[in-house]
């Protein structure tokens, strides 16, 4: 497994059965730098049959496309950015907030005139730089960023506040209510660190 590294822990009896990944796809919310999304099925593919029986470990989560492929029946997930880390507990906790947030977010962004959408996207950058690291605010608005930003990058400068540029995007996509739930399905499960 070239490439791959599998950290698995055995922790007690359960169903050892790995899920099928035919029947329960879940796509990430949000993209990050070095995401898998496009190679997870090949990736997936060179697990080992058993990979399921223990805890899978995903110490860099970032959008998440290797976890939410594989849906595993125990997981741990961590990340450095506290940010990131934050909105993964919010997608866990209470999806509906978040979706609610996201929703009244794209209608103001996708409703401004075309020469106002890049100091709307300024004022979403200033807000989540001095919204609480761990806040429903700040996931909120992590996925609008990640949305209308350039190339879904994420950079923060040396006093740590994100100052990626516009993306020049026209509209800011609403978040899907099945993907946001089945994400939160997977992580309910899921210990976040």
């Amino acid at each position: 497994m070239d490439g791959l590294i599998i950290l698995r822990l055995d922790i007690g009896k359960r169903d050892n059965r790995p899920l099928s990944v035919d029947t329960f796809t879940v796509k990430p919310l949000i993209k990050w730098a070095g995401g898998k999304r496009q190679i997870a099925a090949e990736l997936f593919s060179r697990f080992p049959p058993d990979w399921n029986r223990g805890t899978y470990i995903e110490p860099f989560i970032g959008g998440g496309a290797m976890f939410l492929h594989a849906a595993p029946t125990r997981a741990v997930i961590a990340d450095l950015n506290s940010r990131l880390y934050g909105f993964y507990l919010r997608v866990k906790a209470n999806p509906e907030i978040l979706y609610s947030g996201i929703v009244e977010i794209a209608d103001q962004f996708n409703a401004a005139e075309e020469s106002e959408k890049k100091d709307f996207y300024l004022s979403l950058r200033i807000k989540y730089n001095e919204s609480a690291v761990d806040s429903f605010e700040s996931a909120i608005l992590l996925y609008a960023l990640n949305k209308l930003c350039f190339n879904g990058l994420y950079r923060e400068n040396s006093k740590g506040g994100f100052n990626v540029p516009f993306g020049q995007k026209k509209q800011l996509p609403y978040i899907n209510e099945k993907d946001l739930r089945s994400v939160s399905k997977v992580l309910a499960e899921t210990m976040i660190l």
